[in-house]
């Protein structure tokens, strides 16, 4: 067992792409990052994130059952799909924050219009890091059954990171964010269908992750329109 678990050469990549380019940014240059690395940090969080959420409800539901093998594969990674979706999340945000304090004078100049834009992310980004914290063996053994309840979070977090893309895009670029909302929207619909297959068979678990993302639907237009 290494210190990094399983899929360590998949870990130690993303660690190796994510953490130096963190600190580059953050202390080796005072210069704003570009807002197109900005973006592929989270296009990478988004991605994993998928991969994390998706692949074992499609075995649960039994999702295009000739692609068993791909979910299973998939979902047995799913822990380390999680703890990169985090890591590349944190790196977004740190790049981020200095593009805005490089730009804007730091947070406490902010200007309005880029007040939606760090609200929700903020919250994902804390959300995330009490996931990948506890994404190891001790916090499992600790925390026992409470521990998925906890990282049901991840299906909580999906509203909050759309609505903060589609604020950061349309501040940023005055565009929306195809992949990203592609992406969200989908898990969102997946859920739905899940919903759907689970109600049939009047499964008690049914709606779980469909009210995880309407609570997060809740709290990111809350956070949206009438925080502040």
């Amino acid at each position: 067992m290494t210190l990094l678990g399983q899929d360590t050469s998949l870990k130690l990549a993303n660690l190796l792409i994510v953490l130096p380019l963190s600190a580059y940014w953050l202390f080796a240059t005072p210069s704003a990052p570009p807002l197109w690395q900005i973006s592929l940090c989270a296009y990478f969080g988004v991605a994993y994130l998928l991969a994390t959420l998706v692949p074992g409800n499609a075995l649960r539901i039994n999702l295009w059952p000739d692609r068993k093998r791909l979910w299973r594969s998939l979902a047995l990674r799913r822990r380390t799909f999680g703890l990169m979706s985090g890591l590349w999340f944190f790196g977004h945000y740190n790049l981020g924050v200095k593009m805005l304090r490089v730009e804007i004078g730091g947070p406490q100049e902010i200007q309005p219009r880029y007040d939606p834009v760090l609200d929700n992310g903020q919250l994902a980004t804390f959300i995330f890091m009490i996931l990948f914290v506890t994404s190891y063996g001790w916090a499992m053994r600790a925390l026992k059954a409470d521990w998925r309840r906890l990282h049901g979070l991840a299906w909580f977090v999906v509203p909050l990171i759309l609505v903060h893309s589609i604020s950061a895009r349309l501040a940023f670029e005055q565009r929306l964010p195809h992949v990203s909302l592609a992406i969200l929207l989908g898990i969102i619909l997946f859920a739905l269908y899940e919903f759907r297959t689970l109600s049939a068979r009047n499964h008690q678990d049914r709606a779980r992750h469909l009210l995880l993302l309407l609570a997060g639907t809740v709290v990111a237009v809350c956070y949206r329109f009438f925080y502040r």
